[in-house]
């Protein structure tokens, strides 16, 4: 069976007869001219768009929701369906839901990321959140961050972030990590300890996860 014939039977089933509607799926998902081409011979990235394309029959959806669309793919076939992704998107408007664990190639498309583990969603956070979470920064480690922000302020930085109970995250002047340490010191605060640090996406996601706990 052939990439048209399988759109043309999902067609049939929602009644849609409309001259070149098929081709036009076939050319949105980056598979124009090889319609009639045997399915059993196309690439794996081939055949996720044609999956795509058969998710788009029926009318022009609001969301759509890819699982592992990019798993097992070539580079090739990674960036073709990468492309398609985009195309949507951008081209169509349409929101797009894609569940992987392939964080580095997801950072190429993504606007949002949910972090779910273990059936529960940990964080929610803007791609430029995640972006700065990961970057290089002065990492600071103490009993109660809120108390060095009074010393962070007066010393001038406003690129800073309390990251949770017990961590402090500065993301300029990191040639200044010596300065801040003696600043709190002489303002009386405990520092547990102090580092420039940045991690990988998926270093990111093992630590929010738990991931690392057995390395």
């Amino acid at each position: 069976m052939n990439a048209y014939t399988n759109l043309k039977i999902k067609c049939e089933l929602f009644g849609i007869r409309k001259k070149g509607y098929i081709e036009d799926i076939l050319e949105t998902v980056g598979l124009e001219g090889v319609g009639k081409k045997k399915t059993k011979h196309f690439s794996l990235g081939m055949k996720q768009r044609l999956g795509i394309g058969l998710a788009l029959v029926g009318g022009e959806p609001d969301l759509l929701v890819l699982d592992e669309p990019i798993n097992g793919l070539d580079p090739q076939g990674i960036a073709e369906v990468r492309d398609t992704i985009q195309r949507l998107r951008d081209e169509r408007n349409m929101t797009i839901l894609i569940s992987s664990h392939i964080l580095e190639e997801l950072s190429k498309i993504a606007t949002d990321y949910g972090i779910i583990h273990n059936g529960s969603l940990l964080q929610e956070l803007t791609s430029e959140e995640l972006m700065k979470r990961c970057s290089e920064r002065i990492e600071i480690e103490l009993i109660h961050p809120e108390q060095a922000v009074p010393i962070l302020d007066r010393m001038g930085f406003t690129n800073y972030q309390v990251t949770d109970k017990s961590h402090i995250h500065i993301f300029e002047r990191l040639n200044e990590s010596a300065n801040v340490n003696m600043e709190l010191a002489k303002a009386g605060i405990l520092v547990n300890g102090i580092s420039i640090t940045s991690e990988e996406l998926e270093t990111y996601f093992l630590n929010l996860t738990g991931g690392n706990q057995n390395a």
